[in-house]
This record gives C-alpha cells, structure tokens and sequence, in this order.
C-alpha cells in the first residue's frame, strides 16, 4: 500500500495544506505523486554522473519537487536542498558577483565636431 499512494494520502491528511487538501479529492493525482516520487528518488543517484545542461535540468528538478513538498506537506528539507545546490558550478556563483560589483558603465565617447 505504501507505493500506491496510502503514505502520501495519510501524510495529506495529517499534515493539511490548501494544496495538499485539494490533492486529496483527486485519488488518481496523489498515487502518480507517489510513484513520481519513488521513481524520482531511485533515479536520483544518476545525477552524479551528468554533465552540462543535464545537470541543470536535474537540479530544477530536484528543486521542483522539495518545492512541491513543501507546498503539499509542509515538509522542509532545507539540508537536503543546500546539497542539492552543491551540483552546480557555485564557484561561477563569486566571479559574477565580482564583475558586477566592479562593473561600471563606460561613458559614451563624444561625437566628433565636425
């Protein structure tokens, strides 16, 4: 019973949100919710092993569904979500914020008087 939905209705149902009060009307919804979040969790582990945009797009996704979480249950996984960040290039993160902070607009060259 356990991945077909009874653990995500009974967490619905002790945990109420407006969002996850609504879930709870559509049966259907709350047992795709459970399998999307086995599946996503099992599959998890792949992301140590992508590269480029795919990294991004699996981090939007892990995001998406602590997010989701939150908004449903009331569950934060704060911890887990700083990790989670862990996978992009954060170094980037404080060059960036260096051009722009020293970042300074070039003053127009004054048109030639003819």
């Amino acid at each position: 019973h356990w991945a077909n939905g009874a653990v995500l209705t009974w967490a619905l149902l002790r945990r109420p949100t407006p969002l996850g009060t609504d879930l709870l009307h559509h049966p259907a919804l709350v047992h795709l919710s459970q399998w999307g979040a086995i599946i996503a969790e099992f599959c998890s582990p792949v992301v140590l092993f992508l590269r480029g945009r795919w990294v991004y797009l699996a981090v939007a996704g892990m995001l998406s569904f602590h997010l989701y979480s939150q908004l449903t249950l009331r569950i934060s996984f704060l911890p887990h979500v700083l990790c989670v960040l862990s996978f992009l290039p954060l170094e980037l993160v404080g060059v960036a914020l260096l051009r722009l902070l020293r970042w300074r607009p070039t003053p127009e060259p004054a048109a030639a008087l003819d």
